[in-house]
């Protein structure tokens, strides 16, 4: 390995470290920007927390059905790419 791939990798170690130290979990972001749209649809669109959380809930299986295409997408190009 050359001196250069060495300072390379000391600095990306570096960041590593410092990112799994100082920056929190996605699933924390999520909790977080649930909790948002939550306040605000209560305070600006004046909606009940319970139509709120049925709202979220609706939407959800909207996403995950978005969601489990894309993971079939993912997973058949995979597999297509290491089949011989």
């Amino acid at each position: 390995m050359s001196e250069k791939e060495g300072i390379l990798s000391n600095i990306a170690l570096r960041l590593t470290k410092w990112t799994t130290k100082w920056i929190p979990d996605s699933f924390i972001f999520a909790i977080i920007l649930t909790l948002i749209a939550l306040v605000l649809g209560i305070v600006f669109a004046r909606e009940t927390p319970q139509s709120m959380v049925i709202a979220w809930g609706q939407g959800f299986w909207a996403l995950l059905t978005f969601a489990m295409q894309m993971v079939l997408i993912l997973v058949t190009g995979y597999v297509l790419a290491a089949s011989p």
